[in-house]
């Protein structure tokens, strides 16, 4: 009611198969602007390939999150392919185990792009840079905090200029 037409991702709570089948069931019928958000494990570490088919096999938008690898996404790629689903890839949180997430994105996302409909999205930000980092990776959709957001009006600011105010 509140987004309107605009799209917005609610997560499913529970934690096993025929839970979320259940709450992501409902959640789908909150409006069609809605994904239903689904980890891509269950916190015991199986896999949720199995729901996200079934979800994905009746129509249900979705947003695949919390993925870190790419052989997470070839585990459901296949299944989803012809859809566009959102693949929530964590890249601050990547950075945060010391890799570079801004090189690994773009090859997942070029995976995504070249053998599926579905579109790359980067989570988890840490800095407004990230918002250029996801372009240069082929990111299709970001997700930014607030704050964040509020950072890009420094763009294009001059370091000189910069380090002036921040005196």
């Amino acid at each position: 009611k509140e987004t309107k037409d605009k799209p917005i991702s609610i997560e499913v709570p529970a934690d096993n198969f025929d839970i979320c089948l259940d709450q992501a069931k409902k959640i789908n019928e909150l409006g069609d602007n809605v994904y239903v958000k689904i980890p891509i494990t269950y916190t015991n570490g199986e896999s949720t390939a199995k729901l996200i088919k079934k979800l994905s096999e009746d129509g249900i938008k979705l947003n695949i999150t919390a993925i870190f690898t790419l052989k997470q996404i070839k585990n459901i790629l296949n299944d989803i392919k012809d859809k566009q689903h959102i693949l929530s890839i964590f890249s601050g949180r990547i950075y945060d185990i010391g890799l570079d997430a801004s090189v690994l994105f773009k090859e997942k996302s070029d995976y995504i792009h070249a053998n599926s409909k579905c579109l790359s999205l980067w989570a988890s930000c840490r800095m407004a840079y990230d918002l250029i980092a996801s372009e240069k990776a082929g990111a299709d959709i970001i997700t930014m905090p607030p704050a964040l957001v509020k950072k890009i009006t420094l763009f294009g600011k001059s370091p000189e200029e910069f380090s002036l105010d921040t005196v």
